[in-house]
């Protein structure tokens, strides 16, 4: 077939409607309140999903296509159909989202200076092909779906719980095991080594107040009240509201069972360093009563009495 036999013409009414569809669907795929159940869902289940279906871009992008491929007679016309369906929509999208005070996720950062955008995965300069998502740059598709993948993993590990509604702990077969554990005596000396390592005691506050390492910081992974023994279920989001993900956590209780647990929950959050103290506070005797692994408090090392004062709260990163 020759050039001249090819139909070049396009419908003005066709791209107007495909405009208009995909403006409309991808507002009410992402904002509708009859389409709420399915962002849960899919938030829950398959996040990348949801992501994608909350991002403007790609609906119209979607949506065009579909529209494309029902209206369109040649190849020709739709992919004329494609391009100016999924550009203008994706531009009304966002005429709409900044007059309706809303940003493509709610939380859209100011654009960079031109002189001071790198890519957010990986921090090459910015180049005139890179690719703008959400206000931040990427250099490649698969630095843009890097991340994606890494957004995903963190929401997860930021949803990680320790206990059960119920109270049952939480089991993890799967989960990262914790770096080998340390001696009380080895934990002292790792506080003293200047390597950032922090003491985690995470015995009740009444325990901690009776006695604890010199300079410990407490967050319960029990609270005793007068029922007994209460699960923390805000256990991981207190840490998280004063440790950063890569410090260095030696982490103890009265004898090491509680600290085993809380470890475990810890990794499977993101935390990168943390190590388990043997023995405790008290340490661990056998049946006979004999002492298996000491205790901080039976090797004389420095204690402090009394509750400990708040820990500082973390200094949010800057956005890049």
């Amino acid at each position: 077939m020759s050039l001249d036999e090819l139909d070049l013409s396009v419908s003005i009414p066709a791209v107007l409607g495909v405009v208009l569809v995909a403006t409309l669907g991808s507002r009410f795929i992402r904002l509708g309140g009859a389409t709420a159940g399915l962002r849960e869902y899919l938030n829950a289940r398959a996040r990348l999903l949801g992501t994608l279906i909350s991002c403007p871009h790609c609906l119209c992008f979607w949506l065009s296509l579909t529209g494309a491929l029902a209206v369109a007679s040649t190849w020709f016309q739709g992919a004329v159909i494609i391009l100016l369906g999924w550009r203008v929509s994706y531009h009304l999208n966002r005429m709409m989202d900044r007059h309706g005070g809303r940003s493509d996720s709610d939380a859209r950062p100011a654009r960079q200076p031109r002189g001071e955008r790198r890519c957010q995965q990986c921090g090459k300069p910015w180049r005139r092909s890179f690719l703008e998502r959400r206000a931040q740059y990427f250099c490649s598709l698969s630095c843009w779906f890097e991340y994606l993948r890494d957004t995903e993993v963190a929401r997860e590990q930021a949803e990680i719980e320790i206990f059960h509604a119920d109270g049952r702990p939480v089991k993890r077969d799967l989960s990262p095991a914790p770096a080998l554990e340390v001696g009380a005596a080895e934990a002292r000396a790792l506080l003293e080594s200047g390597q950032g390592y922090v003491y985690l005691d995470v015995r009740s506050a009444l325990e901690f107040e009776n006695g604890h390492p010199a300079g410990a910081v407490n967050v319960p992974l029990y609270h005793h009240r007068s029922e007994g023994w209460v699960p923390n279920q805000t256990f991981l989001r207190a840490v998280a509201a004063h440790l950063e993900r890569d410090t260095r956590i030696l982490i103890g209780c009265e004898t090491g069972v509680r600290a085993g647990l809380a470890a475990s929950g810890l990794l499977a959050a993101g935390y990168a360093s943390v190590t388990p103290v043997r023995g405790g506070y008290s340490g661990v005797r056998d049946l006979l009563g004999r002492t298996v692994a000491p205790g901080w408090r039976q090797l004389g090392l420095p204690v402090e009495q009394g509750p400990a004062p708040d820990p500082p709260a973390r200094t949010a990163p800057a956005t890049p």
